[in-house]
């Protein structure tokens, strides 16, 4: 993050290139700089001048009746030379006054302007500074092995503090190399069936974005989490924390594709690291001496929210950047809420990868309903300032303390193809369910009914896949033939209530889905996502 003016660059930024200038030409610019300044002065350097002229003059009197008063004695003559004696000390006083301020606007303007100059320098070269929150689980784990190949900045090294520490743990917690954060629990034939067992569930709101892709959701037993406690680590370790807050929930669903009326899944907390990146945007080595700021020391779960210790040094280790390098400041473990929360693109994201994980880097923004939703486990830092030597300077620079609002994130995204979603709308827009489920790469036919209160229908590619729709019809009535729906494209049109609508058509997924993972979670995310979108667009 470029803190002073609150842009956020991406770590491919090119480096800005300083331009070469012989030594005739260094001291042509400087002589024309110096004749600048004495042809064109500056409004305050005239005033101060000014200023301290004008005081000169008024003690000049009063000095020069102390220096030339002469008295010469002689057999023959007595000469006696001497300026008037002036009795009014009034102006003297106030051109000691005058003096007085120019000298501390001189001051003052000195160091202002080599402030300036200081600030210049450090925001156009030499340091390069963004936050990084990092949601995959496989990334963590190579980070925490100390492999950065995968990290979205350029010839990294890791600072090794006490949030490595507490990432080792939930790691050394888990048993497997990879974590999805669900489990698949058990199929049921009916929403009747499931709350007939489960009385406590509830029907999630379709429209709020939370948890709107589940027809049902509740929050599993202690005995069914401890019973499942050995299949993931955070989990494990929340448990023996004992922790008071929300740490999973059960959503069922409705798999089209695997012919099941009711999915349930186990959902679990997710778990981040955010990270302080500092560039070194300078041709020199620069060396990082302290970073200053607040730090909650703390080995267990914690909610995240403003922290109101004093600022203070932080130590660590001094560290040598060569041109082009950057040092990796873990900020925190972050767990993010179970709900599905609102993130809004602030530039194109990227991303590459090979068969069904594709890593993919947004810069964006996080919206939560109430930040203590988020929860910390161990230290925290947030940094203000950092310290550093370049050649003979030292040199402070502040910079923007974490804000979910402005940031990088990254992730290992699982490819899934599943089919189209589909919306109604009216005032709101509403979640409604799967469509062309059983039509993976062969044409089939998907139809319901326009219920009341609803005057648009949406359909929508959010999944890494193409829908192919051969037609819409409504009431026999053709609305749309030969439509295309890449991910991340949706169709909408008008409607009138008890219509009949009929599509044609099927879709095909852009990779062999993995079929063993749980994808409830992931598609009420999508879901969730592209709910917040649309209210959003519609404002």
């Amino acid at each position: 993050m470029r803190t002073r003016t609150g842009n956020i660059f991406l770590y491919s930024t090119v480096r800005p290139k300083r331009k070469k200038v012989n030594k005739f030409d260094a001291i042509f610019n400087i002589f024309i700089a110096k004749l600048n300044s004495i042809v064109n002065p500056k409004f305050q350097n005239i005033f101060i001048k000014s200023m301290f002229s004008f005081g000169v003059l008024l003690i000049t009197p009063k000095f020069l009746n102390v220096l030339t008063k002469l008295e010469l004695i002689t057999q023959d003559f007595i000469l006696k030379l001497e300026f008037l004696e002036s009795t009014d000390t009034t102006l003297s006083v106030v051109g000691i006054i005058f003096i007085l301020i120019s000298s501390w606007l001189f001051y003052n303007e000195r160091r202002m302007n080599h402030e300036i100059t200081m600030l210049n320098e450090v925001e156009d070269v030499d340091l390069l500074i963004n936050y990084y929150v990092c949601e995959s689980y496989e990334r963590l784990s190579e980070i925490n092995n100390g492999d950065l190949s995968n990290f979205p900045v350029k010839e990294a090294i890791i600072l090794r503090n006490s949030v490595m520490n507490s990432l080792n743990k939930v790691i050394a917690h888990h048993q497997n190399s990879y974590r999805h954060a669900s489990l698949y629990g058990d199929d049921y034939k009916s929403i009747e069936e499931y709350l007939e067992k489960y009385p406590e569930a509830s029907i999630p709101d379709k429209n709020d974005g939370n948890f709107s892709y589940f027809q049902v959701v509740r929050t599993p037993s202690k005995t069914e989490l401890e019973n499942l406690k050995d299949n993931d680590g955070l989990l494990k370790l929340m448990l023996e924390e004992n922790v008071d807050f929300p740490i999973s929930i059960v959503g069922g669903y409705e798999d089209g594709c695997g012919g099941i009326d009711l999915q349930e899944e186990f959902i679990f907390r997710k778990l981040w690291c955010s990270f302080l990146s500092i560039t070194n945007n300078s041709e020199k080595i620069i060396q990082i001496d302290s970073l200053n700021g607040k730090y909650i020391n703390n080995n267990s779960f914690h909610s995240f929210g403003s922290i109101i210790t004093e600022d203070k040094k932080i130590e660590i280790p001094n560290i040598m950047l060569k041109s082009g390098q950057s040092i990796v400041i873990p900020l925190a473990i972050l767990i993010p809420p179970l709900y599905s929360f609102k993130r809004k693109e602030l530039s194109p994201s990227t991303g590459g990868g090979n068969g069904e994980q594709v890593q993919i880097v947004k810069n964006e923004s996080i919206y939560l309903k109430d930040i203590k939703d988020c929860v910390v486990f161990g230290d925290r830092f947030d940094i203000k300032s950092i310290t550093y030597k370049k050649g003979r300077n030292v040199i402070k620079t502040s910079i923007h303390e974490f804000d979910f609002t402005n940031m990088f994130t990254y992730d290992l995204h699982w490819q899934i193809g599943s089919c189209p979603h589909l919306f109604f709308a009216n005032r709101n827009i509403t979640y409604v369910r799967e469509l062309l489920a059983h039509c993976q790469n062969s044409s089939g036919t998907d139809y319901f009914i326009v219920p009341e209160n609803v005057n648009e229908i949406i359909i929508a590619e959010i999944e890494d896949e193409t829908t192919f729709i051969k037609s819409i019809t409504m009431n026999d009535k053709i609305i749309t033939n030969d439509l295309v729906l890449n991910k991340g494209q949706h169709f909408n049109f008008f409607v009138e209530a008890s219509s009949k609508i009929v599509v044609i058509g099927y879709y095909r997924p852009d990779s062999q889905s993995v079929q063993n993972i749980p994808k409830g979670i992931k598609r009420n995310e999508l879901i969730g996502d592209f709910l917040h979108q649309f209210k959003l667009e519609k404002v």
